[in-house]
């Protein structure tokens, strides 16, 4: 079955993580994990650094968080990894989200093996609001960001994402 992050894992119940660093989380023998460094289903993350958090493993998605709903605000999420063993997996080295608003968060020098080095974005309920992607590395395509068919451009608003603006550019 699925695993839990290494870091934190918010459940559907919630909860509240403020002012915290996730550090040089490592995963290499569990298959399906998501986000070494934080999981989230729901609640909030405020303020918090991602960094150094890396999977060496096969269907691995979001080396520093993965984000099915809840909000993230305010985060740094730098310099995760994601290396793909098989399969096409390893989507997100910063962020994986389906779901949940990122708001003024910056995702900056991750890597991915497959898509989406910064940020992999799928879902209907997805929302950039105020965010800085960039300095990101992939190793199939769309170095910095990769936003699915499902995200609405009406859900990326004042972020610059790899090269594009949605909205005023915060840089």
């Amino acid at each position: 079955g699925e695993q839990d992050a290494i870091g934190v894992y918010i459940d559907t119940n919630g909860g509240f993580v403020h002012d915290c660093s996730f550090i040089n989380l490592k995963e290499s023998s569990s298959p399906h994990m998501k986000g070494p460094g934080v999981y989230m289903v729901a609640g909030h993350v405020l303020r918090c650094i991602i960094t150094g958090c890396a999977s060496y493993h096969n269907q691995h998605d979001g080396g520093g968080l993965y984000m099915t709903g809840g909000l993230a605000e305010s985060c740094l999420i730098m310099s995760n990894r994601l290396q793909n063993v098989e399969g096409t997996w390893a989507r997100g080295g910063g962020v994986f989200m389906s779901g949940g608003p990122l708001l003024n968060c910056t995702v900056t020098a991750n890597n991915a093996d497959n898509r989406g080095g910064g940020l992999y974005a799928e879902g209907a309920d997805t929302r950039i609001i105020n965010c800085i992607v960039a300095g990101n590395k992939a190793g199939n395509s769309d170095a910095d960001v990769t936003l699915t068919s499902t995200v609405s451009p009406d859900n990326v608003c004042n972020s610059y994402l790899g090269g594009t603006d949605f909205g005023v550019n915060p840089v």
